[in-house]
């Protein structure tokens, strides 16, 4: 990441020598709560359902990542570790902690997702692909896809406060001043009216969707008919057999999904691959990435 200046950490600085720092709203709560001994469920319950709107402490992206990914030191957004994260002002709504992409999968999921579509639409053309990523929540994913490459990035997050932190964030470490040789763009909407935003396709589409799991996930697997939206109601709104270029539709799901139904959703579309790192969890709780293709090439 490039250095922040010197002028913006005087200034928190100063910040934080002159005016009190207040505790958020449920702090006192926060510090009754020993996540340490809880497992996924107990810390995916926590997180999500007692203390969703506050901001993560240093302690609770150690804990996410000790108990999420096997290992502590593996919570890493934007390049920082969560000591980094927390000295330079990065807020993290403890909602996002659970389904956050940390650095080291972002990062490999991006080059792998680059490859495999390079590879598949390189006969056909050498255009610069235009990316589409409908759930950004922390914005790290669509950090790493601008980083790994060759893109114009459109990105939406619905949720206010959510949106907000992510702008205020990537300000905060100079995402988009890095970027500026790039098209990065985030919106404050929701997937479907980022879609209406699109211009006429000129060369080949990638569209990364990782909606809300809500009732979607439980233990017979996760069951892309209930996520919000559906699996099959943000394939019809892409519309990926109308754009008329090769469309490569990007899943973030499970290693355990509901069948038949999950291979009758991508009636239409060819499976390129499946895209996984080292499982941490118990089957059904690892991160795979499915990535389908649509169109002639």
């Amino acid at each position: 990441m490039a250095a922040f200046s010197t002028l913006s950490s005087l200034y928190r600085f100063l910040l934080s020598t002159f005016q009190p720092s207040l505790p958020p709203p449920e702090a006192s709560k926060m510090g009754t709560v020993n996540v340490q001994n809880f497992d996924y469920h107990q810390f995916r319950h926590y997180v999500l359902d007692e203390i969703p709107e506050q901001f993560a402490t240093e302690d609770l992206m150690l804990a996410a990542g000790r108990i999420i990914h096997g290992d502590a030191t593996l919570w890493r957004l934007f390049g920082l570790d969560a000591h980094q994260l927390a000295q330079e002002g990065v807020k993290i709504r403890c909602r996002t902690l659970v389904e956050c992409m940390m650095d080291g999968m972002a990062r490999t999921v991006a080059q792998d997702i680059n490859k495999i579509v390079q590879e598949s639409a390189s006969a056909s053309t050498t255009a610069t692909l235009a990316v589409y990523d409908l759930f950004c929540g922390s914005g790290n994913f669509s950090f790493h896809l601008s980083e790994q490459i060759n893109c114009t990035l459109l990105a939406s997050e619905m949720d206010p406060n959510v949106y907000s932190n992510l702008n205020d964030n990537f300000k905060q470490l100079g995402v988009f001043d890095q970027t500026q040789d790039r098209t990065l763009q985030i919106e404050n909407c929701s997937y479907a009216d980022l879609l209406k935003t699109r211009k006429a396709a000129s060369g080949p589409e990638v569209y990364i969707v990782d909606p809300p799991f809500g009732s979607a996930f439980s233990d017979a697997g996760m069951d892309f008919t209930k996520t919000d939206p559906s699996l099959p109601q943000i394939l019809e709104d892409i519309r990926p057999s109308n754009r008329g270029v090769p469309v490569f539709v990007v899943l973030k799901g499970t290693d355990n999904v509901v069948q038949p139904a999950f291979d009758d959703i991508w009636i239409g579309g060819e499976l390129l691959a499946k895209i996984s790192v080292k499982p941490e969890l118990p089957f059904g709780k690892n991160a795979v990435f499915y990535v389908y293709r649509y169109g002639s090439l």
